[in-house]
């Protein structure tokens, strides 16, 4: 049964190029961490199965799982925000592209985090 109050995302983050070290994708759980941390409505952050990630070296699929009442914009912020906090130190210069889509696979938000060096 779907709950209503649900609202099913597919997070893609990318890097151009491709990830310059499999230790830096970001963790789901770490993501999840900091996302409650910070007050945010997201119930569930899984990474995606690798079947389903044929672009795996560039990109990295999670489904999130939040509060239908939470914007996407405002996720995708706390996302970004997630992102440099989690992955900050850990590769100067490093640029994450953050697409947001929904369960359909339309574009509801992107951005880009910049983790700063520590």
């Amino acid at each position: 049964m779907v709950d209503p109050n649900l609202e099913r995302y597919i997070l893609i983050l990318s890097v151009g190029g491709g990830w310059p070290d499999e230790g830096l994708v970001p963790d789901p759980g770490q993501l999840q961490k900091k996302l409650r941390e910070a007050s945010i409505s997201v119930i569930s952050v899984r990474a995606a199965e690798r079947a389903q990630n044929p672009t795996a070296i560039q990109q990295r699929y999670y489904d999130v799982e939040a509060e239908s009442s939470l914007p996407p914009a405002e996720l995708k912020d706390a996302l970004v925000d997630a992102l440099e906090q989690t992955q900050a130190g850990m590769w100067v210069g490093l640029e994450i592209q953050v697409t947001l889509t929904n369960a359909e696979g339309r574009t509801v938000a992107e951005g880009t985090a910049t983790p700063p060096p520590r």
